[in-house]
C-alpha cells in the first residue's frame, strides 16, 4: 500500500511592491506612500520621496521601517528583513534607471536610502515606477486572525489613569522624595512592580498605614540615635546617581542631598509641594485639599528626584513614557535616571524600553558619560562600550570625555571601564 506523503508547503522566495509617480522631476514637497507589509508578522514599511536637503537638484528616496513589538525590544539588527532592493524604472522604456540595495535595519537605523538618489535632469518625462523587492519572503500555512485586543492603548484611557494618579482622594501611599510628597495607590503600583508588592506584603514599616499627622520629623530620627546627616551620607554612598550629581552633573537626580533639604519625613504643615519649583510649603487649606486626612503607607525615597519619580509613577499608571526622545545631554541624563528607577523597582518592561531609547540616542557627544556611569548594569555598559570603541577617535575629543577623565573619582568603576576600553582600542 502506498503511503500518502504531505507535499511541502508552498513558499515564495521574494515579494515586490510598485508605486507609480508622476512629475517626479518637479517634486517640491515630501511624498510618502501608504504603509505596506512584506510579511505576516507586522513587517510594515513606507516609501518616502523628497527633495534633497543639501542640493535641491537631487531627489532623495528612503525606505522607512515601522518596527513591530518584537523588533522594538531587539538591540541588534533586525535580520529577518534586513535586505531590500529599491529600483527606479522608466515607464516608457521599462528600464532600470537606479538600483539601491538596503540592509541592516535596526532601532538606530530604521530608515535606509539615498540622499542623492537621482538628479532631476535625469528623471524621465513620463511616469516612473518605484519598485521595492524583498528576498526570502515565506508564505504561511496559518491565516492572520484579526483581534480587537491588539489595538493601541487609546489616549482617553491614558488620560483617565493620569487623572487617577492626580486624584489625592484615591491615594493610600505617600512617597517622600527628597522632601516632596507624592501620592499613589498601592494596588496600582503593586500590580506593576514586584518590588512594591513584596515591600507591602513583608510586614516592614512601609506595610503599615498611619495617619498623615503621625509621620516622623527629623527630631524623631535624632531621638533614635541616628542623625539626619548620617542618614543622608549613607544614602549618598549607596546611590550612584546622587554621588555623581555632586561632582560631574551626569546622573544628577536634581535632588539636593544636604541634611537641610532631604528630610526623611515632614509634618503636615511642612510638606513641600512637588509641583512648585520654589520649594514653598503648603498652606493648611492647600494641604487638606492635596493631602486629605487619611491613613497612608509611607515610603521614603532619597536616591531619586521628584521629577523622575513622577515620570516613573506616570508610566506605572498609563504605560506611557513622557520623557523627550533626543540626543542632548539633558535628554540622555533624564533617560538614565529613569532607567535607574525602573531597574531598582524591577519594572522590567520600562527598563527595557528606556534601555532601547538610550541605545537609539547614543552619540559621540554623550556616550562617554553614560558609559562610565553604567558600571552597575552590564547590558547598558556593553552597548556604550561597543559604541565608544567604534567611534573612539571622535569620542575622546568631546567635552563629555574630558569631564570623565578630569573627575575619575566621581565614577566608581572608572578604572575597570578604562582598562577594558583602552585594551580594546589597542587590540583594534
Amino acid at each position: 500500500m502506498d503511503h500518502l506523503t504531505r507535499p511541502p508547503p508552498t513558499t515564495s522566495t521574494s515579494a515586490s511592491f510598485q508605486f507609480t509617480i508622476k512629475n517626479l522631476a518637479t517634486l517640491a514637497k515630501p511624498l510618502y506612500s501608504p504603509v505596506f507589509s512584506s510579511g505576516s508578522d507586522q513587517q510594515l514599511w513606507q516609501l518616502g520621496i523628497r527633495p534633497a536637503q543639501d542640493d535641491k537638484e537631487y531627489i532623495s528616496v528612503y525606505l522607512y521601517l515601522l518596527p513591530n513589538n518584537r523588533e522594538l525590544r531587539n538591540l541588534e539588527s533586525w535580520k529577518i528583513r534586513c535586505k531590500a532592493t529599491l529600483q527606479l524604472i522608466d515607464e516608457e522604456w521599462r528600464r532600470e534607471i537606479v538600483t539601491v540595495v538596503l540592509r541592516e535595519f535596526s532601532i538606530r537605523a530604521p530608515c535606509k536610502g539615498c540622499s542623492h538618489f537621482i538628479k532631476r535632469s535625469e528623471v524621465p518625462v513620463n511616469k516612473v515606477h518605484f519598485k521595492i523587492n524583498f528576498a526570502n519572503v515565506d508564505f504561511s500555512e496559518t491565516a492572520v486572525r484579526w483581534s480587537d485586543n491588539h489595538c493601541p492603548i487609546p489616549q482617553s484611557l491614558v488620560d483617565s489613569w493620569s487623572g487617577v494618579l492626580k486624584n489625592s482622594r484615591l491615594a493610600d501611599v505617600v512617597f517622600y522624595v527628597n522632601g516632596h510628597a507624592i501620592l499613589a495607590m498601592k494596588d496600582v503600583i503593586c500590580g506593576r512592580s514586584i518590588y512594591f508588592r513584596n515591600m507591602f506584603e513583608s510586614g516592614c514599616v512601609e506595610s503599615r498605614r498611619i495617619p498623615m499627622a503621625e509621620t516622623k520629623t527629623w527630631k524623631d530620627v535624632d531621638e533614635e540615635n541616628e542623625t539626619a546627616e548620617d542618614m543622608v551620607l549613607e544614602n549618598d554612598r549607596m546611590s550612584l546617581g546622587t554621588k555623581q550629581s555632586n561632582e560631574t552633573g551626569f546622573g544628577n537626580s536634581h535632588g539636593i542631598t544636604t541634611a537641610a533639604k532631604s528630610p526623611l519625613f515632614k509634618r503636615n504643615s511642612q510638606i513641600l509641594d512637588a509641583n512648585r519649583s520654589d520649594n514653598t510649603f503648603l498652606s493648611e487649606e492647600e494641604l487638606e485639599e492635596a493631602y486629605p486626612s487619611n491613613y497612608y503607607h509611607v515610603v521614603n525615597v532619597t536616591d531619586c528626584d521628584p521629577k523622575t519619580f513622577s515620570h516613573f509613577l506616570h508610566y506605572l499608571y498609563t504605560n506611557e513614557i513622557t520623557l523627550r526622545d533626543g540626543t542632548e545631554a539633558s535628554d540622555i541624563n533624564s533617560l538614565f535616571l529613569l532607567f535607574q528607577v525602573a531597574d531598582k523597582y524591577q519594572v522590567n518592561d520600562l527598563r527595557g524600553r528606556i534601555l532601547l531609547r538610550i541605545y537609539k540616542n547614543l552619540s559621540v557627544a554623550n556616550v562617554a558619560e553614560v558609559l562610565f556611569a553604567s558600571t552597575q548594569w552590564a547590558d547598558l555598559k556593553q552597548l556604550c562600550m561597543d559604541f565608544a570603541i567604534n567611534h573612539f577617535t571622535e569620542v575622546r575629543e568631546t567635552d563629555g570625555f574630558s569631564k570623565v577623565t578630569e573627575n575619575p573619582l566621581a565614577y566608581s568603576g572608572f578604572a575597570e571601564i578604562a582598562k577594558v576600553l583602552f585594551k580594546s582600542i589597542k587590540l583594534a
